[in-house]
């Protein structure tokens, strides 16, 4: 491997990170303010609510969303559809393994697809980009 292609994957890889990390982030602070206001906490509770969420779901999510992202890196998928499908599935699987009343199901639905979204923008539209052989 050259030099160019290990900084291509590297920057690869820092995309795939960062583009997970903000939809994991966007999703918490979503779940976080819903389930604050669900359980009439007060505003002061928020952040750590959403520090907590933002952990749950990126551990509980990193499996079906590593599946996704290496699978469109190899194929190379790179339609928004891929990923919006992706996020709402696990968005709507999530709930129910961590043990969340059924009405968060119905959160999951409504904002997997911004959570793919934002994944897309960062990572996906480029995923599965290969270098061009050298001359």
């Amino acid at each position: 491997m050259t030099s160019a292609m290990i900084i291509h994957l590297i920057k690869r890889l820092l995309l795939v990170l960062l583009g997970y990390s903000l939809a994991t982030l966007a999703s918490a602070i979503v779940v976080g303010v819903i389930f604050t206001i669900d359980e009439n906490q007060t505003i002061g509770q928020l952040f750590g609510v959403i520090a907590f969420t933002a952990m749950l779901i990126g551990i509980y999510a990193a499996v079906p969303a590593g599946i996704t992202v290496i699978a469109s890196e190899i194929v190379p998928w790179r339609g928004r559809l891929i990923f919006i499908i992706a996020a709402t599935l696990i968005g709507a699987v999530l709930p129910i393994i961590v043990g969340l009343p059924h009405w968060y199901i119905l959160v999951g639905i409504g904002f997997g697809p911004v959570a793919g979204l934002i994944y897309w923008s960062v990572a996906g539209r480029s995923a599965g980009f290969r270098m061009p052989a050298a001359a």
